[in-house]
């Protein structure tokens, strides 16, 4: 059964965005071939570090071991939901467009 706190939908051919209301809610990127027993600091994922210096300069913790990057909703601005949806769709764009230039 899916969870109805959390939609993870295809990046590109090797990575996946999920956004979930889980803890305060956050967008992370990984590998699709992610798994939870080979954390990136234990398996060498395809051009993880070139990913993490992209997701940097949008202010995503890149420390996190299970994923990529991870964003707190508290981090993007909007003065309602629509407008912080609005501006994580805008700025998966922007990182998408980035990504595939590697």
């Amino acid at each position: 059964m899916a969870d109805p706190k959390k939609c993870t939908v295809k990046l590109n051919e090797t990575l996946e965005v999920s956004i979930t209301s889980k803890g305060n809610g956050y967008v992370g990127i990984r590998h699709f071939s992610y798994k939870g027993q080979c954390k990136y600091s234990a398996y060498p994922y395809s051009n993880t570090q070139e990913y993490r210096e992209i997701l940097k300069k949008y202010q995503y913790d890149t420390s996190q071991d299970a994923w990529i990057g991870q964003k707190s909703f508290n981090c993007y601005t909007g003065e309602n939901v629509e407008k912080v949806v609005n501006s994580i769709v805008e700025e998966v764009a922007k990182i998408k467009k980035e990504i595939e230039m590697i």
